[in-house]
Formats: C-alpha cells, sequence, structure tokens
C-alpha cells in the first residue's frame, strides 16, 4: 500500500504524458498490461463525502496501523476538516460492495517537471481484509487513472514501503516504472527546529 507523504510534485522517473498530449523527451513503447481479474460482483466506486467520514477514517487508520503498528490517528471529525471539506487537495475514491465500504483511495494533484505532465498522486490505498483479493485495489487504482486522464493528467504515482511488500504484486502488474528511490521526512523537534531557521528576507 502506498506510504504516506505530503505535497507530492512528481516522482523521480514518472512516465511521460500520453503521445501528443504534451512535449516532452521520447520515451520507449509500455509494456502491455497486466490483464485485470474478474470484477467483483456488487463493485461500485464513487467520490466520497462528509457523509462518508467514518468509513474512510476506518479505512485510513486501517492502513496507518499496519504502516506503524499503531491505533491510526484519523477520527471522522479530522477526515471532515482534512479531506473531504475540500479545504485541502486531497479526494478519496470510495469502493463499495453490496453497499458496504471495502476500500479507499487517497488522492492529489502531481506534476512531473521532467515532461511538463500533470497527473495524480495516491496517497493511500486501503482495502478492508473482507474484501482484499478480489480486485477491489485495482479496481480503485483504474477509476483513478481514468480520473485523472479525463482531468487532463498523463501518469499516476505512489510509493510502496518496503516494510510492506504484500501489494508489490499488484503495483508491478499495473505499473510500467519501479524507481528504487529513498523517501524522506522531517517531523517533530527537526520540523520545528527547521521552521526556526528560516528567517525573513532583507529588504
Amino acid at each position: 500500500m502506498p506510504d504516506r507523504a505530503d505535497a507530492p510534485i512528481g516522482p523521480p522517473n514518472a512516465p511521460p504524458p500520453a503521445a501528443g498530449a504534451a512535449d516532452g523527451p521520447p520515451w520507449p513503447e509500455d509494456p502491455p498490461l497486466a490483464p485485470p481479474g474478474p470484477r467483483p460482483a456488487g463493485l461500485a466506486i464513487r467520490e466520497a463525502t462528509e457523509a462518508d467520514a467514518e468509513p474512510v477514517a476506518r479505512l485510513m487508520n486501517l492502513l496507518g496501523s499496519e504502516i506503524s503498528g499503531g491505533p491510526g490517528a484519523m477520527t471522522p471529525e479530522i477526515v471532515r476538516r482534512d479531506v473531504l471539506s475540500g479545504a485541502m487537495t486531497l479526494r478519496v475514491l470510495l469502493a463499495e460492495i453490496d453497499g458496504a465500504p471495502a476500500g479507499v483511495a487517497v488522492h492529489q494533484p502531481a506534476y512531473e517537471t521532467a515532461y511538463a505532465a500533470r497527473g495524480r498522486y495516491l496517497q493511500d490505498l486501503a482495502v478492508d481484509p473482507a474484501f482484499r483479493r478480489r480486485g477491489v485495489a485495482r479496481a480503485l487504482i483504474a477509476r483513478l487513472a481514468r480520473l485523472t486522464r479525463e482531468e487532463g493528467g498523463d501518469f499516476l504515482w505512489w510509493m510502496n514501503m518496503d516494510a510492506m511488500p504484500g501489494p508489490r504484486a499488484l503495483y508491478r502488474a499495473v505499473a510500467d516504472v519501479e524507481d528504487r528511490s529513498s523517501a524522506f521526512a522531517v517531523t517533530r523537534g527537526r520540523f520545528a527546529a527547521l521552521c526556526a531557521e528560516d528567517r525573513p528576507d532583507e529588504a
């Protein structure tokens, strides 16, 4: 499942825009996409709204607990305020099977300067254990790809922690770029120290 990151710009070695969509360096022909399995019966995917804050928080905390081992920090109130209110650039696709919340894809805009290409960053992808290995995650990625294209984007990107190898087979089945890179974050005391380090510009 994707790792969390804030305000991503674009992936290292991101795939280029589709042919004719934007100027950029040439790119080799894409390898064929591995075919999907059967679509889960009763699956529906839609944009989450503030009324979905409780299941979205539960699924986001499921991912958070698998990453950190803790209980997760998202409450329905925080999800409504920070994720579903439109106050930030985050959006959420909610997958349901026969009306039951099955998974979420949390995403936001991304931009790749190497190709002058717009796309989206898949920040969180979480599927309820009761619905795993039924094609829900891939269906969420496919829906996000289509929405990205409809909004003028040409790529998706995400991150996968080495400590979470489970979803990697899916990611390798759908992705045409796998970049071995390092992710960095500055938090807590170092974040505060870095903020204090900044000084107003001199006139």
